[in-house]
């Protein structure tokens, strides 16, 4: 159709394969005739599998970005942003730490810190190093970006993460041409870990009011009136009945007993939680003391970012009766890459569908377990061993994101192994017990329904496009 609404979505990370592709966002709009161009850091016949057909797959041109535009964003603004979010109270949670290989290294990040929390104290600084990043971003654009959104003609460009330097200059080619660019936030933590926004959306769709709140509290120059409530399409694919497999089948996938009760712990990356195993075992014997509950099987699900099979290794040596579930997912960790394939949806929403409760470290798969209505506890104490990366497994808990949490007590803390048995044991013999506050979190985090935030998405793009009907020729 000539005159339907181009959409360009962009493909940094890998996430946006089950926001916008899984969850039928692609789908509703080609259906509703739109023209859709994926964009991706790789664009191989692993990710076309995953895709409708009829959308259509680019290479995402990236750029990296001049020293001194990084130096300014990263070494003085953010961490002046930190250093006042630190002071305000708040948990100062990081996707990841830097590492300072040599000595170099350290004196570089040292310095940089020093400056960066000298510059709190000085808001007309602040202000100033803030025009200059916004003039150096205004001035990014490529011929190759150029070159490539004149052969895409998008009239609107779509991600799920607010920050992405490698697409600065592809953003900064967009805001030259006039094409409105949409954020549609993929995850809670981002509003944390990366709350300082550097570009100007167009729009910006958030998970709840409280994380509209929030976003507006870090970020002053946003206009409130481009900040909506569009939920969350990441948890479209869960709770579904088209997407679960009979329970017998189920159970013949992962190799379970026919009547046992399934206790899931959905493993950390490696890095995060070192040796986690120290954890499963502790649930092992802890289930084999409960005689009240019958026979209960773990199913460890491993991360989709574990790459060394340790872990999996470790578990059948010292527990084969432990069940070790490997999610299909892609994972390049060199590169950042990673997307869930189709067939692990079916596994996955059919695990927690079967599941009489999970025990974990505090994550985003409590907002998944309530989705599909699973008792969460979560783990909240340190065993001898490896520190957790952020120091203490109860940070995990204390993070900003998972304040929703904490608030409606749609998990429970086990702040012991002696307390651990407990909340176990209360869970598989009183599983209900927990599912107002369940509903309660997904009303209060998601703010849309699970199975709306496509309609809520598609919504926001049909507005934004109001105004151009056809192909952008800018």
């Amino acid at each position: 159709m000539a005159n339907s609404p181009s959409l360009l979505c962009l493909f940094p990370l890998g996430s946006e394969l089950r926001q916008f592709g899984h969850s039928g966002l692609f789908a509703r709009l080609l259906d509703l005739g739109w023209r859709v161009v994926a964009a991706a850091k790789i664009s191989d016949d692993d990710l076309r599998a995953q895709l409708d057909p009829r959308v259509e797959i680019m290479d995402l041109p990236l750029e990296r970005l001049p020293f001194g535009l990084v130096h300014l964003t990263t070494a003085l603004l953010d961490r002046s942003h930190a250093e006042r979010e630190r002071r305000r109270g708040k948990s100062g949670w990081q996707y990841g730490k830097v590492v300072a290989h040599n000595w170099k290294e350290r004196m570089l990040y040292a310095a940089q810190d020093v400056l960066g929390k000298a510059l709190f104290f000085s808001p007309s600084a602040q202000q100033l190093l803030s025009a200059r990043e916004a003039a150096a971003i205004r001035n990014l654009s490529s011929r190759k970006c150029e070159e490539f959104l004149r052969l895409v003609g998008p009239d609107v460009i779509l991600l799920n993460v607010p920050r992405s330097d490698a697409l600065l200059p592809l953003l900064s080619a967009a805001q030259a041409r006039q094409i409105p660019v949409i954020l549609l936030y993929h995850t809670w933590k981002d509003v944390v870990a990366l709350g300082r926004v550097n570009f100007p959306f167009a729009r910006y769709g958030v998970w709840s009011e409280p994380m509209r709140a929030e976003l507006l509290r870090q970020n002053p120059g946003i206009d409130p009136r481009s900040v909506s409530l569009t939920g969350c399409a990441h948890f479209q694919c869960m709770g579904r009945q088209d997407l679960l497999l009979p329970e017998i089948e189920f159970r013949a996938t992962l190799g379970t007993k026919s009547n046992s009760r399934l206790v899931v712990f959905p493993a950390s990356a490696p890095w995060m939680v070192p040796e986690e195993e120290r954890y499963i075992r502790l649930l092992q014997y802890t289930l084999r003391d409960l005689d009240s509950v019958g026979e209960v099987q773990i199913v460890v699900r491993l991360n989709p970012m574990d790459s060394d099979g340790r872990l999996a290794e470790v578990l059948r040596e010292d527990a084969p009766e432990i069940i070790v579930s490997k999610p299909d997912w892609r994972w390049d960790r060199k590169r950042n890459w990673c997307f869930q394939r189709r067939s692990d949806q079916v596994l996955y929403n059919s695990l927690l569908h079967y599941a009489s409760a999970c025990v974990g470290m505090p994550s985003t798969v409590t907002v998944e377990c309530a989705v599909a209505d699973v008792p969460v506890i979560n783990l909240g104490f340190d065993l001898p061993g490896p520190a957790a990366q952020p120091g203490s497994v109860r940070k995990f808990w204390d993070a900003d994101f998972y304040e929703e949490v904490r608030q409606t007590g749609a998990a429970t803390l086990a702040e012991s192994p002696e307390h651990l048995a407990a909340a176990v044991a209360e869970a598989l013999v009183h599983p209900e017990q927990g599912r107002q506050s369940r509903h309660q979190l997904l009303k209060r985090q998601l703010g849309i329904a699970p199975h709306a935030a496509v309609d809520a998405a598609v919504e926001l793009l049909l507005e934004t496009v109001k105004p151009t009907t056809c192909h952008s020729s800018r």
